[in-house]
């Protein structure tokens, strides 16, 4: 039976159970320290009885495998490992800039021919009062359409030079990663955008939100509230920046 995806998942009732939330691995970027958070991550799906993976759980413009084919199978593969840990753990893939990718789209489709519990969206998903999203609006003030115009552009990934990949490196390791985030993403500018863009989206509605759970940023945020909705994100495993799971409220 086809499953149809948009770019826009609404679920009114509210969930049961325990929901996690995960976001910006980067899986096959060299600045990614994923691995060490690997076995938590199985263990949340095995224990709970929903994840939403919110983006940038793979990185495409920075992986280091053999080539972009390479990537979107290892990136399938480690998807498939995942929805197998538990049956009854129903897993939310919501995209990023770095993992919008048309070929990693087909192979999602796939997947969610063949597992029930398994779903993506390209941009939002809401359950209940709970509005998941990746962030990648919260650079600079973004309308839904201009959103769709950017990550178009991110779906060509060409492959950085070589060499790039040591500036970043070196980089990290004087922590200038650090720089952009506290200059750009300061908490408050980050809340305003995304709620710039949830006003300005045709499916959205703000009244019916209570918490927003994003990534991009790399900046943690636990449960801070502005203009009356409370706002999460887990951070990133990249450079010695702080990283969790968070546990989600889908009521």
């Amino acid at each position: 039976m086809e499953r149809p995806v948009g770019s826009f998942g609404h679920e009114t009732a509210a969930s049961h159970g325990r929901c996690v939330f995960v976001s910006d691995l980067h899986h096959f970027a060299r600045r990614s320290q994923q691995e060490r958070f690997e076995e938590q991550l199985r263990e949340a799906v095995r224990r709970s009885d929903r994840v939403v993976l919110g983006g940038d759980i793979f990185d495409f413009k920075w992986s280091t495998l053999a080539d972009h084919r390479r990537t979107v199978e290892a990136a399938a593969e480690w998807l498939e490992a995942l929805t197998e840990l538990n049956a009854g753990c129903r897993i939310d893939y919501v995209l990023g800039n770095h993992d919008f990718d048309p070929l990693l789209m087909r192979r999602l489709d796939e997947l969610t021919l063949r597992r029930d519990r398994f779903r993506w969206h390209k941009y939002v998903l809401q359950v209940a009062s709970s509005l998941f999203l990746h962030g990648d609006v919260a650079d600079r003030r973004t309308t839904h359409q201009t959103l769709e115009s950017r990550r178009e552009r991110w779906s060509v990934h060409r492959p950085p030079h070589p060499l790039r990949h040591d500036l970043y490196d070196l980089a990290l390791k004087f922590q200038l990663h650090k720089v952009p985030s506290a200059l750009v993403h300061r908490p408050r500018s980050v809340m305003r955008r995304l709620l710039y863009y949830v006003d300005r989206h045709p499916e959205l509605d703000r009244a019916s939100i209570r918490r927003i759970y994003f990534g991009h940023t790399h900046v943690p945020i636990d449960g801070l509230r502005f203009d009356g909705i409370d706002f999460y994100n887990p951070g990133a495993p990249i450079g010695g920046l702080p990283f969790r799971l968070i546990d989600v409220r889908l009521d």
